[in-house]
């Protein structure tokens, strides 16, 4: 899991009085949602990605632990696509952050078979965030392929980050955390040196040879001269945007489907006063370590000055009523009209869903998104609300599934994923029986 606290910490860490008012209306007369139970038995699953190869849809099931599941898009398990375990560093610790955080393929995978993973890795004692390239040949990963792109030294156990996309563009994306410890003590994600607390973003189709150092190495990726620090001589090129703590889901609202606006959201979790819904742009500073939401974090507030190209959360929770937030999508499927073009995001702790609706003033309003009664539901999406969700994933119709789990441990099977469908028509059955009578009337005449 990307949350910095643990269960019971994220328990004793809610505040209250806060003086940003956190809007909340119930849904406009749109329907609630039902749960179609897709796969069980999973450990840890923290991220689930649609794919296409060879012209039929795939999907990919992220466990924790490091083994990644290749499944039927009706959630039946295939085999086992990736199994990196013995480079996975992980524990039996409850709220463990550490563990293979992400992977997605290659948007041309049918034709190169690359895949890309995102995990923590003990190297003589210490824990590196790795970027890695592997291949996959004949449906499963070759292990032994992996090519690192990226390592960064995790200098305590939380603050990792995780989410890994490809956007609009063909760029990777990769969203770091800030080191770890609740006030990134070393100030990681304001130094624009350091690969902590940011976005990246490299060019996977771009390798190119440098030299470092007294040794040449082979550079596997190439940096976008678009990215806002290329030329800068202070800065790492591959920063895209700077000043996060720890993001918990990152999605892009992808142009290539119908009112697609290519935003990029990403959540965040805080310490003590706030979660974030941010939309991610270029060059731009999210004010971690400085601020928290809105407000000062410092303890000084000359310290606190507007930043250079400072940008606050289109959204923010306090505590009193967010445990921990993950992001989700934003809605582009069919079977809910009354979500469509809005964001979809979770409480990790509660397992409650919220949607962020953007009004006319360009400004955001959270509705609460219920579960349905399950008399209310298909036979086949009849499944409870689960306790806890790890991650949201979406499918090339756009439809929406989330990741759950019963406990918080990387270890345990508890987890499952469910896709979201929309509630029975009321006049449906009686429709269907009126049609049966009918059909048996003549029959009998």
């Amino acid at each position: 899991m990307y949350v910095e606290m643990t269960y019971l910490s994220v328990l004793t860490s809610l505040v209250t009085g806060s003086s940003v008012t956190d809007v909340t209306r119930p849904s406009s007369g749109g329907p609630c949602y039902c749960l179609q139970q897709m796969a069980r038995g999973l450990y840890s699953p923290v991220s689930a990605t649609f794919y296409r190869d060879g012209g039929a849809d795939r999907l990919l099931v992220v466990e924790q632990r490091g083994v990644v599941w290749r499944m039927a898009v009706d959630g039946t398990k295939v085999d086992t696509f990736m199994d990196i375990r013995d480079r996975v560093s992980t524990s039996d610790q409850i709220g463990e952050n550490r563990g293979l955080l992400g992977v997605v393929v290659d948007p041309a995978f049918t034709d190169n078979r690359k895949v890309y993973a995102f995990y923590i890795r003990k190297v003589e004692g210490r824990d590196y965030t790795y970027i890695s390239n592997f291949r996959a040949d004949n449906g499963r990963v070759d292990a032994g392929s992996e090519l690192f792109y990226i390592r960064i030294f995790q200098p305590y156990t939380s603050g990792n980050g995780g989410p890994i996309f490809f956007g609009d563009d063909g760029y990777l994306y990769l969203v770091t955390g800030d080191g770890g410890e609740h006030d990134d003590p070393k100030g990681n994600a304001q130094n624009k040196n350091s690969f902590h607390g940011k976005v990246l973003r490299i060019d996977v189709n771009d390798g190119q040879d440098f030299t470092e150092g007294e040794s040449s190495v082979a550079k596997l990726y190439g940096v976008p001269s678009s990215n806002p620090f290329y030329n800068y001589t202070i800065a790492r090129p591959e920063i895209f945007a700077i000043g996060f703590r720890n993001v918990w889901g990152c999605s892009q609202d992808s142009v290539l489907r119908t009112g697609g606006t290519g935003r990029i959201f990403c959540a965040e979790t805080g310490t003590n006063k706030y979660d974030e819904i941010n939309l991610i742009q270029s060059g731009r500073n999210y004010g971690w370590n400085i601020r928290q939401g809105s407000e000062c974090h410092m303890t000084n507030p000359a310290e606190c000055s507007p930043l250079e190209n400072e940008e606050f959360p289109i959204y923010q929770l306090p505590h009193n009523t967010s445990h921990a937030l993950v992001g989700g999508y934003v809605y582009r499927g069919r079977q809910f009209a009354h979500v469509t073009g809005l964001y979809t995001f979770a409480d990790v702790i509660t397992g409650k869903i919220y949607l962020l609706e953007e009004n006319r003033q360009g400004t955001w309003e959270k509705i609460n998104w219920p579960a349905c009664d399950l008399n209310q539901c298909p036979l086949d999406a009849r499944e409870k609300p689960p306790k806890h969700i790890l991650a949201f994933s979406q499918d090339r119709q756009g439809e929406l599934y989330i990741l759950t789990t019963q406990t918080f441990q990387v270890h345990s099977n508890t987890g499952a994923m469910y896709k979201l469908v929309s509630p029975r028509s009321t006049g449906a059955p009686l429709t269907s029986l009126r049609w049966f009578i009918f059909l048996f009337i003549l029959l009998i005449l």
